[in-house]
C-alpha cells in the first residue's frame, strides 16, 4: 500500500468559543499537526436582545486573523480552508462580519448546521475507522460535537463511504445557554432535557459508545484523568465509563468559578462554559444511556480534511499511514517494516486482523530509534510510540506498541521500566507485545538495516517447538548473537527451539 504525501494543508476555524488555525503535514490519510493555535474569542457571547455578535469580540478575532494569516504565509503558504459556525451563521451582523473576515485575505465560509455535524462525524471516523469498518454495530455509536453556541450529533450508519444515518444540530452551546438562561447550569436543564427529548431518533435505537468532540468535553475528561490518577495523558481515544462521566459533570455543574479555578489543567476562559457543557452532556449521556464516551482529538477540521480525499484513500489504515510517515523520517532503511512484517507472518500463525494490525504498525516503526544514542534507543522507541499522534488504536493497544518496541531493542526479556504504563495493558496484550518485540530484535540483527534475506515461511509453529528454517544466504548471518536472540523468541512462545539448517 502506498499512502499519499501532501502538501501543507490548514483549516481556520471560527467558532462560537475559540478562533484556531491548524496546519497539517504528511501524510494524507492521517495529516499530522505541525502548527496548532486558538484565542479564545468569545464570539458567541451575543447581544442578549439583538443577537449581534460583539464588536469586542469581533475586534479580537480579526486582530487573531491577521496573525493567523502571517504565519499562512511564513509557512510557505498552505491551502487553506476558512470555515465559521453557529455564531457568524445565526448573527445579523455575522455576514458582515465575514466581509471584514475576507479583507484579511483569508476566503471564509459559513457552515450550516447539517454540514458542520457531518464534518464533525467526518473527522471522528477519520481517527477511528472500526466505528464502521469491521463492526456489526456501527448504528450504535453516536457522534456529540460540543460548540460554544451549537451542539451536533450524529447516528453512524453501516456505510463507511456515507457514514451519516441521522444528524441534527441544537442551539444547545454552552454561550448561548448562558445568554438565554443565566450562569447557573440548573436554571437551563429543563430546557434543554425537552429539546432532546423531542429528537426521538436519539432514543429509537441503542447507543453503546458516545464520541465525544469539543474543548470543554475534553476538559471535563481531563478532570476525569485526574481524579482516577491515570498515567498516560493523550487524550485521544480516552475512554470513560458513563456512570464515571457523570459524576464528574456532577461535579462540575455544582462548582463556583472559584471552585473551577483549583481544578488543574483547566483553562480560565473556559470556567465560564465548562458546569453548562456538563450538564448537557449529562443530560444527552442520561437520555441515550450511552454505556461508554470515547473522546476525539478530531473533529470539523480534520473531516474537511478527510472530505477531500477520494474513497480510496479514505479506506486506507491510518495508523499504517503514520507509522510508515515516521519511518520514511526516522527508519535508515523505510521498507524494512514490509519485509520484516511478512518474514514473522509464519511466527505470528492464528493471530486476529486486529493484532497483526497492530504488529505492521510495530514492524513499520522498527527502526525509529536508530538515530538515537544507543543506551537510549529502548526508551526513546518506547516513547516516541507513547507520544506520536497515532490513530485508529485504544490505549492499551498503544502501550502495547510502545512495549513491542520497547523490547525491540532489548538483549534479553527484562520488565518493562515505570515509565512505561503497563497497567493499561492485559496479561495478553503484554505477552503479544514481548514476543513480537523480541522476535523484531531477532530479524533486525539477522539483517541489519536491510531485510534482504527475509524471506516468507521461514517459522513453523508446532505444539511444543519453533522450527526455524535457516536459508542458504542467511547461513553467513547466522551467528551466535543472532542465535540467542531467537531463543529468546522462543522462550517467549513458551517452546523449544529447532534450527534447520
Amino acid at each position: 500500500m502506498t499512502m499519499g504525501r501532501a502538501a501543507r494543508q490548514a483549516v481556520v476555524d471560527i467558532g462560537s468559543n475559540s478562533v484556531r488555525l491548524v496546519i497539517y503535514g504528511a501524510p494524507e490519510r492521517a495529516p499530522i499537526t505541525i502548527f496548532n493555535e486558538k484565542e479564545l474569542c468569545g464570539l458567541g457571547r451575543r447581544d442578549p436582545k439583538t443577537g449581534e455578535l460583539s464588536e469586542r469580540a469581533m475586534k479580537q478575532a480579526l486582530k487573531v486573523l491577521g496573525r493567523f494569516k502571517a504565519v499562512c504565509t511564513e509557512m510557505g503558504n498552505p491551502n487553506v480552508r476558512v470555515v465559521a459556525t453557529a455564531a457568524m451563521r445565526e448573527a445579523p451582523n455575522g455576514a458582515d462580519f465575514i466581509e471584514q473576515v475576507a479583507a484579511t485575505g483569508f476566503k471564509p465560509e459559513i457552515l450550516s448546521g447539517v454540514e458542520e455535524a457531518r464534518l464533525a462525524a467526518l473527522g471522528v471516523l477519520s481517527g477511528a475507522p472500526d466505528i464502521i469498518q469491521n463492526s456489526p454495530t456501527a448504528r450504535s455509536h453516536l457522534c456529540g460535537d460540543m460548540g460554544g453556541g451549537s451542539l451536533e450529533l450524529v447516528r453512524y450508519s453501516d456505510d463507511f463511504l456515507k457514514p451519516v444515518a441521522l444528524s441534527q444540530s441544537y442551539e444547545l452551546g454552552p454561550l448561548r445557554l448562558i445568554s438565554q438562561y443565566g450562569p447557573i447550569p440548573a436554571d437551563a436543564e429543563k430546557a434543554v432535557h425537552k429539546i432532546l427529548k423531542k429528537s426521538q431518533w436519539l432514543t429509537a435505537e441503542k447507543t453503546e459508545t458516545l464520541h465525544a468532540v469539543g474543548g470543554a468535553w475534553r476538559a471535563l475528561a481531563r478532570i476525569h484523568q485526574a481524579v482516577q490518577n491515570y498515567p498516560l495523558k493523550t487524550l485521544h481515544h480516552y475512554q470513560m465509563a458513563r456512570e464515571d462521566i457523570i459524576e464528574i459533570c456532577q461535579l462540575v455543574e455544582k462548582q463556583s468559578p472559584e471552585g473551577l479555578t483549583n481544578i488543574p489543567g483547566i483553562q480560565r476562559k473556559r470556567i465560564e462554559t465548562l458546569p453548562h457543557a456538563a450538564m448537557v452532556l449529562r443530560l444527552l449521556l442520561e437520555l441515550t444511556k450511552a454505556r461508554n464516551i470515547i473522546i476525539s482529538s478530531f473533529g470539523v477540521r480534520e473531516g474537511i480534511l478527510f472530505d477531500q480525499l477520494t474513497s480510496t484513500q479514505q479506506l486506507e489504515d491510518p495508523l499504517f499511514a503514520i507509522a510508515t510517515e515516521y519511518a520514511v523520517r526516522l527508519n535508515p532503511n523505510p521498507q524494512m517494516g514490509g519485509k520484516l512484517l511478512q518474514f514473522l507472518d509464519s511466527l505470528f500463525v492464528g493471530e486476529t486482523p486486529r493484532e497483526r494490525h497492530l504488529r505492521q504498525a510495530a514492524c513499520s516503526m522498527v527502526d525509529i530509534a536508530a538515530l538515537s544514542h544507543p543506551d537510549e534507543r529502548p526508551l526513546q522507541a518506547c516513547e516516541t510510540a507513547l507520544r506520536a499522534p497515532l490513530v485508529a488504536l485504544t490505549h492499551g493497544e498503544r502501550v502495547a506498541l510502545a512495549a513491542s518496541l520497547f523490547y525491540r531493542y532489548r538483549a534479553k526479556r527484562v520488565d518493562l521500566p515505570q515509565t512505561i504504563p503497563a497497567s493499561l495493558m492485559g496479561q495478553e496484550q503484554w505477552q503479544w507485545a514481548e514476543r513480537v518485540g523480541l522476535a523484531m530484535r531477532f530479524a533486525s540483527d539477522l539483517s541489519p538495516k536491510s531485510g534482504h534475506v527475509l524471506g516468507p515461511d521461514c517459522f513453523v509453529l508446532t505444539e511444543d517447538k519453533i522450527i526455524f528454517r535457516l536459508s542458504a544466504d542467511m547461513q553467513p548471518l547466522f551467528s551466535q548473537m543472532v542465535h540467542r536472540r531467537l531463543q529468546l523468541v522462543a522462550q517467549s512462545f513458551e517452546r523449544e527451539l529447532e534450527v534447520i539448517r
